[in-house]
């Protein structure tokens, strides 16, 4: 009759006087009866020392607004030591974590967010079990306002004749009204040169700044502006007649 024993080193060591073999098993058959006692196997096996656990994980964020939608790329996990691969997943429980998740290793948004200081708290755990938990702040900005696209051009800029002028009109007298073509209206209009202040400009009405303009030709600078930040320039003339 036999008996399977199965003992830790410090058994073997103790009661049969082997040489001492970190960290192993013996696994001994004795046959009982023969007066030597015949050892007819004995096997050593190593034990696999303890895999290295997760050493850090690194956060690397990325830009996040309040317009960016749900599912914005709010950074990038990394994970280092322990096994690879590596997992990643939001911790339950934490105040901010309904608003973020993860893919890969991309934490993402889950909703809009209100600017400020969100705080989320993902675990990295490796391929054998190792675990590591890391605190992070996404820190959103107010968006800025969506600038306007521009509207089509303004093509011209014209000027219909107004009251005939002389030397003694009185201030205030129609020299012209402004329109445009093209562009988007509504316009407003201004005077980039008034010839010395001898112009001035009412709405669209071109009028004299004045009274006593000295006879013959006069001329001015207009810039016309639409709603949708188009802008031309035209230059334009009158004639002052004697009285």
């Amino acid at each position: 009759m036999a008996w399977l024993w199965q003992f830790k080193r410090s058994n073997l060591n103790d009661k049969l006087g082997f040489v001492s073999v970190p960290n192993a098993l013996a696994t001994l058959l004795v046959a009982e009866g023969s007066a030597s006692r015949v050892y007819s196997m004995f096997k050593m096996l190593d034990r696999t020392p303890p895999a290295p656990p997760i050493s850090a994980v690194t956060f690397t964020p990325k830009p996040v607004t309040t317009a960016s939608p749900a599912d914005t790329d709010a950074g990038t996990l990394a994970a280092t030591g322990g096994t690879a691969p590596y997992t990643f997943a939001v911790a339950p429980d934490y105040d901010d974590n309904d608003s973020f998740t993860v893919s890969g290793n991309s934490l993402r948004t889950t909703k809009l967010l209100a600017v400020g200081d969100h705080e989320v708290v993902v675990v990295a755990t490796d391929s054998v079990g190792s675990r590591r938990p890391l605190a992070i702040t996404v820190s959103v900005s107010e968006a800025a306002e969506p600038e306007a696209e521009p509207g089509p051009a303004i093509t011209g800029v014209s000027m219909a004749a107004g009251d005939e002028i002389t030397v003694d009109s009185p201030v205030g007298t129609l020299v012209g009204t402004l329109s445009c073509s093209g562009g988007t209206a509504p316009f407003s209009y201004e005077l980039t040169d008034d010839e010395g202040g001898n112009f001035r400009v009412a709405g669209d009405r071109v009028e004299t700044a004045v009274s006593g303009l000295a006879e013959g030709a006069h001329s001015f600078t207009v810039r016309a502006s639409d709603s949708a930040m188009q802008s031309r320039t035209a230059s334009k003339s009158t004639t002052v007649f004697a009285a």
